[in-house]
């Protein structure tokens, strides 16, 4: 041991440190969230932090950069510190530069600009100066090896991109600590690939840089942490280097995570005779060489008498054998389906499909390939482009999502879309009603459901105070309890801890063996391989290849075709030339096995951390140049939107406004990339405003004649109708001038050009973020429709009965809105934004050459318009007749 004055400070700090959240209802007492954590971080040390769903992972992680308690209230007592400062005297915007965060999601890392002005807005708003700036981007995407995209729009990168750019982002502030929560539980294996290589790059980098990695991904963690803290209901039950951490399966169990596959293959190589192996293999390539080197010798050629074999190791009884063939219909048949979105890429094309009764089926493939809109297709939410889709014998396109609900069972990938109720008790018996049971076999069924899953203790805690992975088992728990002939599920195993996938695993096997039917869409390859019956490969929305989980997922090569890693011990079983394995026993069995001289195979091909993005193509608006409006100074198009609204508002004739709003829908298509499918969602916005103005208008209008019509009161001027029409043109004319300006600058420039004008930066901001929320919050309230109309919630076609059945769509909507608004806040918070004594510092704005000539000559077209308006034009409502 070196001697104390040697040893490396500490980074973190923590003695006696507890936290409990504030109290969710009067009279409830706090909700204890961390007990009595005391550990210490050295500097440049690289941690792993497990535990269980609940277990306060998310809380410890929000404590470290100061969110926890200065942003979410509560009570702490005893002491944390972060590189020499105490976080709770420190609000998180001061501990931004000490602390960096990567949280789970990578879209609410992000606040949607381009790779390189992701990184430089954070800096400019930390205050530093341009240069500085500049040289801080070009490190840092240098660093996770984004350098390549600078100029690619944040929304077209992978999600193992997106989060290598989050990272970048915190790396950038150059911080002591980085905290990355969850990191990779919406990434594909590829993207996992992708980001453990760049962590691995940062901890053998020269600048010593603390890293704590809170993960329930074993296998991800295990070739980059030194050391392992484990939490259990908040309190520290487990601190030991990563060499000891992993070897006692019953503390695993109890912190709810499971052993890394090379831990648990280091494990059972031991037991063959004469094989030498350490406790722990760290990565597959130490695993390939010690068993290449201490094992594969003792493989003896086919003995003559049997008896002269080695020992085999038994396998176990796979529980994922396909049944025998079942003369029964499919329950799901996809035929020939290809699908386009308006206006964009052909996401799916020519897929066949069949799952049976009886039958678990798993779509794999990277993000990006078409597996979520394939599921839609499924739940009757898409109709195809081509082909069609057949559940239990019905053809999707001819039902409603509420009709295929009393089959279809399904579980989106966000819990929080389908959540409508207060409880897992109320959120059970929702699900179970809507099937028209009555009030006993409801209360019957959902105490079973809830004691199914484990639930009986969580029954009646509020929703909100349950962590992401418990919600989730509460999504699940009522897409189940309707027992429907067919369950999707679009990665349900995302946020469950170990605990968690083994009772989805054993519930989805006796939901198969009773004649059910299930559809899963993952990117746990562990779960696939150890439940899945039979395996789809789906890459660039066409299937690649079907079969057993040992046919596909055995196959490096066959996966690398559809940019997917795989799992350690099949990578370990492929590069020693051995049949496909899944697990350490079957590669052992091998291992143990007469066979002939193993098979000479090409090394595997890694995930290139610079290739391109498994996602679609974006529209044309984001392709080669920026559209022309895009390239505009924002002052310049503000002052333009400006000086063109006063003609505007001066103009009565609906025939004047109708020429302008076609001339603006021509700009906007042709100069701002907008599609027309776009600028029709602007009145479908609107239609609501423009019907009640063209309906009170001429109500309150009786001016000039001829009458139209009278009833009774009522009376319809032609003058009066022809000004309700203007009037409704003139609000569509002022919307997309609004739209001209701040739909085609982005927050960055927005918030730039709106301090420049004066504008306080915080306001400016708030404005900009404010407003990006608004096509966020539409999209969330269209998946929540779908997710609740799949648990046979009848949304009608019009009236009041449909304002009253989307209520619940809208809470769920504003819940989720509100949840991702919370989470960009505390991203912008920890990028510094509001730090005593630090002012914005932006690059110097100046107008280009275009700018002067858009300003000059549209200033002097907006100034001729305007004295012609004085003079008369379109100043009546029936001009020029009148």
């Amino acid at each position: 041991m070196p001697a104390p004055s040697h040893r490396p400070p500490l980074a973190i700090r923590a003695s006696g440190f507890t936290y409990r959240y504030p109290s969710f209802a009067p009279g409830e007492p706090p909700r204890t969230a961390l007990a009595e954590l005391t550990f210490g971080v050295p500097a440049g040390q690289v941690v792993g932090l497990v535990g269980a769903s609940g277990s306060g992972l998310t809380t410890l992680c929000l404590a470290l950069c100061g969110i926890v308690p200065h942003e979410t209230g509560g009570v702490v007592r005893g002491w944390l510190e972060v590189a020499g400062r105490e976080t709770t005297s420190l609000p998180p915007a001061e501990l931004a530069s000490s602390v960096g965060i990567v949280f789970e999601d990578p879209e609410a890392n992000l606040i949607g600009l381009s790779v390189a002005e992701e990184v430089a807005f954070a800096l400019e708003l930390a205050g530093l100066p341009p240069p500085e700036v500049a040289w801080r981007v070009a490190r840092a995407l240098e660093l996770v090896g984004l350098s390549a995209l600078r100029d690619r729009p944040s929304g077209q990168l992978s999600g193992g991109q997106k989060q290598r750019l989050a990272l970048a982002v915190a790396l950038a502030r150059e911080p002591a600590l980085l905290v990355l929560d969850q990191p990779t539980a919406q990434l594909d294996p590829c993207g996992k690939q992708e980001l453990r290589e760049v962590l691995a790059r940062l901890r053998d980098s020269d600048r010593p840089l603390t890293i704590v990695l809170a993960e329930r991904d074993t296998d991800f963690m295990l070739p980059l942490v030194e050391r392992v803290l484990g939490l259990v209901a908040g309190r520290l039950a487990l601190d030991t280097p990563v060499e000891r951490a992993f070897l006692d399966p019953g503390t695993l169990d109890r912190l709810g995570v499971a052993a890394p596959q090379l831990a648990e293959l280091a494990r059972v190589v031991q037991r063959l005779p004469g094989c030498a192996a350490p406790a722990l293999f760290r990565t597959v390539d130490d695993a390939v060489a010690t068993i290449r080197a201490g094992c594969l010798r003792q493989r003896a050629p086919t003995p003559a008498d049997p008896s002269e074999a080695p020992p085999v190791l038994a396998l176990d009884r796979p529980t994922n054998e396909r049944p025998t063939a079942n003369p029964a219909p499919p329950v799901l048949r996809v035929e020939r389906l290809s699908f386009r979105y308006a206006e964009g890429p052909e996401v799916l094309r020519e897929v066949d499909l069949e799952v049976g009764p009886g039958e678990l089926v798993a779509l794999v493939g990277p993000n990006g390939s078409g597996k979520t809109t394939l599921a839609r297709h499924v739940i009757g939410a898409l109709r195809p482009t081509s082909g069609r889709v057949l559940v239990a014998g019905r053809d999707t396109r001819q039902a409603s999502i509420g009709e295929l609900a009393r089959v279809v069972g399904y579980v989106a990938q966000n819990p929080d879309h389908q959540l409508v109720r207060a409880t897992a008790r109320e959120e059970v018996a929702f699900a179970l009603r809507q099937l028209g049971l009555d009030r006993d076999a409801v209360a019957r069924r959902t105490a079973e459901t809830l004691a199914r899953f484990g639930l009986e203790q969580l029954a009646e805690t509020p929703l909100v105070l349950l962590s992401r992975g418990q919600r989730q088992l509460v999504a699940i728990a009522a897409a189940l309890a309707g027992e429907p002939r067919l369950l999707v599920l679009d990665e349900p195993t995302s946020a469950l801890d170990e605990a968690g996938r083994r009772l989805l695993g054993e519930l989805l096997v006796r939901r198969v063996a009773d004649g059910a039917s299930v559809l899963l869409i993952s990117h746990d390859l562990r779960f696939v391989a150890r439940y899945a019956q039979r395996v789809v490969l789906l890459a660039e929305g066409e299937v690649q290849a079907e079969g057993s989980p040992r046919a596909i997922l055995g196959d490096p090569e066959l996966l690398a075709t559809a940019d997917l890693a795989p799992l350690p011990v099949t990578a370990v079983a492929w590069s020693l030339g051995l049949p496909p394995a899944l697990e350490a026993h079957e590669l052992v069995a091998a291992l143990a096995a007469p066979s002939p001289r193993p098979v000479a195979r090409r090394p595997l091909r890694a995930c290139s951390v610079g290739s391109s993005p498994a996602a679609p193509p974006a529209p044309s608006r984001s392709a080669g140049t920026a559209p022309f409006l895009a390239r505009l100074d924002p002052r310049v198009k503000l002052a333009l939107a400006v000086g063109a609204a006063l003609p505007v508002l001066l103009w009565q004739s609906p025939l004047v406004l109708a020429a302008v709003t076609l001339l603006l829908h021509l700009l906007l298509r042709y100069g701002g990339g907008f599609s027309w499918r776009r600028l029709g969602e602007l009145w479908r916005t609107l239609a609501p405003l423009l019907l009640l103005v063209l309906f009170l208008r001429p109500l309150f209008d009786r001016s000039g004649g001829p009458a139209l019509f009278v009833v009774g009161p009522v009376v319809l001027t032609l003058p009066g109708a022809v000004a309700a029409v203007g009037a409704a043109l003139r609000l569509v004319v002022l919307a997309l001038l609004a739209l001209a300006w701040f739909a085609t600058s982005s927050e960055r420039a927005l918030v730039q050009a709106l301090v420049r004008l004066g504008l306080p930066t915080s306001v400016g901001l708030a404005l900009a973020i404010g407003l990006r929320f608004i096509p966020v919050f539409a999209q969330t309230f269209s998946t929540a429709a779908e997710a609740l109309q799949t648990r046979g919630w009848v949304i009608p076609e019009r009236g009041m009965a449909r304002l009253r059945a989307l209520l619940p769509v809208l809470s769920v909507a504003l819940a989720a809105t509100l949840r991702q608004a919370q989470q960009l806040g505390w991203v912008l918070t920890v990028r510094g934004v509001g730090a005593r004594g630090i002012r914005p510092h932006f690059a110097e704005l100046r107008l280009s050459r275009l700018d002067r000539f858009v300003l000059i000559g549209g200033a002097c077209a907006e100034l001729a318009l305007l004295l012609a308006t004085l003079a008369g034009l379109g100043r009546a409502a029936l001009w020029p007749w009148g």
